[in-house]
């Protein structure tokens, strides 16, 4: 069963036939109680979800081969350019390796220190 706010697939089916894909939010999801109520629904559901300050890109990363940017940055409602060129998705992939490694684990605290 979805949440009421769940707009997409089901998120049950796909925990159940596919393995959950890692997401990094914004650490200011952490203020939001709809937002909470979602990523607590997906992590219970296998899925895993980490937060950050700061993310470097939006993007949608599919099977390490697709990526979906949006076409414009600071209107995502514009759509979205599917890259698949492995010159392009491969750092991609790598930045997201960076930023997971970087993310603090949703449940985790949030407080971060500042390195010198």
């Amino acid at each position: 069963m979805n949440p009421p706010w769940w707009s997409g697939p089901s998120a049950t089916a796909t925990a159940e036939t596919e393995p959950a894909a890692p997401v990094i939010g914004l650490d200011s999801i952490r203020n939001d109680p709809t937002a909470l109520r979602h990523v607590q629904f997906l992590t219970d559901h296998g899925g895993e979800f980490r937060t950050s300050p700061t993310l470097p890109v939006r993007m949608v990363l599919a099977d390490r081969r697709t990526a979906l940017m949006p076409i414009d940055p600071d209107n995502s409602r514009r759509g979205v350019l599917e890259v698949t060129g492995p010159s392009i998705v491969t750092p991609l992939v790598a930045l997201f390796e960076q930023s997971w490694v970087e993310a603090t684990p949703f449940g985790a605290n949030a407080i971060r220190t500042v390195r010198a």
